[in-house]
């Protein structure tokens, strides 16, 4: 029998992407997803890192076992201290629409242009029961670019997927295949590999 898991988001982009994680892993783990109705965590913490093992603790006590959360964002060096990583979906401010981010990202780049441009993806992942952390996985993309306007939809929940281009497949997330997402480093296919390793390593679930 399946040891349900928690998916510790209420974005529906992100249950999918977190869901995606164990479909290697179905007889182990079953994903469920919470009660909209119940309040999301505070996100506390300076990295990614920290903010995913926060919302992890904070779902598995909700769930009373197991849940798992992510923390992911932009990293933008030629913006310095004007773009914060950790506030990627927060930036433009709380309840703006995917292409509301869009147009306030591109506005604060808008004098940047070439190697300026360069942008990575940084994704950390946190699994919890009861409150104690069982793992947490990092990962980072390479090096891609911020288009100067969104290459198709931006969706609330993946907004950045319509402006983060990779010339290494000259292609933006959306459009590439598994192949090119693990030639891009793509931080979700890298974190899904480490779950499925640790998991028939360890077998924390049981």
């Amino acid at each position: 029998m399946s040891q349900p898991i928690l998916i510790g988001s209420k974005n529906r982009e992100k249950q999918t992407l977190l869901r995606s994680l164990f479909d290697n892993l179905r007889k182990e783990l079953e994903p469920i997803e919470p009660d909209q109705s119940a309040p999301s965590p505070i996100e506390e913490g300076d990295d990614h890192h920290t903010i995913a093992i926060v919302k992890a603790r904070y779902w598995s006590k909700v769930a009373n076992g197991f849940a798992i959360s992510s923390d992911g964002g932009l990293l933008i060096p030629a913006l310095k201290n004007k773009w914060d990583s950790t506030k990627t979906n927060r930036a433009a401010g709380d309840n703006t629409s995917g292409l509301e981010k869009v147009h306030f990202l591109l506005s604060l780049m808008s004098n940047l242009v070439k190697e300026q441009r360069r942008a990575a993806w940084i994704e950390s992942v946190a699994i919890a029961k009861n409150g104690e952390l069982v793992n947490v996985w990092t990962a980072k993309s390479v090096m891609g670019y911020i288009l100067p306007k969104p290459n198709g939809h931006a969706p609330d929940g993946l907004w950045t997927s319509s402006l983060h281009y990779f010339p290494n497949v000259k292609k933006t997330i959306p459009e590439m295949s598994s192949n090119e997402l693990t030639l891009s480093n793509d931080p979700w296919t890298t974190i899904k590999t480490q779950i499925e390793s640790f998991s028939r390593n360890s077998q924390w679930y049981v």
